[in-house]
């Protein structure tokens, strides 16, 4: 678990006792994804950010709702690794994902519901709020973020544009956002097909001197800040084995390599680096180690 962070709502640090810090701490739910071929693994965009900011080296968390029942066992692979505290919920979120035209389709099977209370929390060099399906309120969020002094806030918003027919389909719809829930946002990264769903929350961090990253899988990314627009080229992969989590670990990277200071170009070139290792591989057992990914980083292509 988180050190210094309670194990569950029902034990609380005391007022003197404040969490102990951590350099990367993810708020979203972890998942149990279905594949295709009947297997379950671990998943969701705070487990993936988690994993690989551990295997950069630092010391990381993540803070989500699920049943222990499902999630304990599919975690304790990598429970060496990372810290993941588990709040109790009726329910897991699921998804059932198959590939469908060269792209993944995706369907909800069940949601454990919004991250309202969290709990008291480290502080954070790098706080990544990975959303899978809208369980976390951004409103919410920064401002208490904000009052802990997080020192950078980086966002993956694509569960915030997912909604989900009867049958559980998801498809994307435009997110309404309050412009506070943008505020103290320093970084946001998403896809290049939810970008029309995202223009605003893309304008307000950038008006607010924030980052967007727009993902393109093998065509790069493309950075936009208020200075200007810049793509970058993608690390070329002999092959493509699961996309799944390639954004997420892009993102842990990046927001780690803005945080300690290092410039936008060698930033996308770690996240780069590491979506290039991991969609090599099957799952969160494919999130590169620093070594691999600094020796991919070592290539000439960005």
């Amino acid at each position: 678990m988180i050190p210094g962070v309670a194990d569950g709502p029902d034990v609380v640090p005391t007022a003197n006792r404040r969490p102990a810090a951590v350099d990367y701490l993810a708020l979203g739910n972890p998942t149990v994804d279905a594949r295709p071929d009947g297997t379950r693994q671990i998943g969701g965009s705070a487990v993936y950010g988690t994993l690989q900011a551990a295997r950069l080296g630092l010391v990381a968390g993540a803070v989500g709702r699920g049943r222990a029942d499902d999630i304990d066992v599919l975690w304790k692979p990598f429970a060496a690794e990372a810290d993941l505290r588990l709040l109790p919920a009726t329910e897991t979120t699921m998804f059932r994902n198959e590939n469908l035209a060269g792209r993944r389709a995706q369907w909800v099977r069940s949601t454990a519901g919004a991250l309202a209370d969290p709990g008291p929390l480290p502080r954070a060099k790098v706080v990544h709020l990975a959303p899978v399906v809208a369980e976390v309120d951004l409103v919410t969020v920064t401002e208490r973020l904000g009052e802990a002094g997080a020192d950078f806030v980086g966002l993956t918003p694509q569960g915030l544009v997912r909604h989900w027919r009867p049958d559980g389909l998801v498809s994307l719809r435009p997110l309404v956002i309050d412009p506070a829930g943008a505020r103290g946002v320093d970084a946001v990264v998403f896809a290049d097909y939810e970008a029309p769903f995202l223009e605003k929350l893309a304008a307000l961090v950038r008006e607010s001197g924030g980052v967007v990253v727009v993902t393109r899988a093998d065509r790069g990314c493309e950075v936009r800040s208020r200075s200007g627009t810049q793509p970058f080229p993608a690390y070329p992969v002999d092959r493509v084995v699961d996309e799944t989590g390639a954004g997420d670990v892009f993102s842990a990277s990046f927001f780690t390599a803005l945080e300690a200071g290092l410039p936008m170009r060698e930033a996308v070139r770690l996240g780069s680096a590491a979506a290039a290792v991991k969609i090599q591989g099957i799952g969160p057992d494919a999130v590169g180690h620093l070594a691999d990914i600094t020796e991919l980083t070592r290539r000439p292509e960005l």
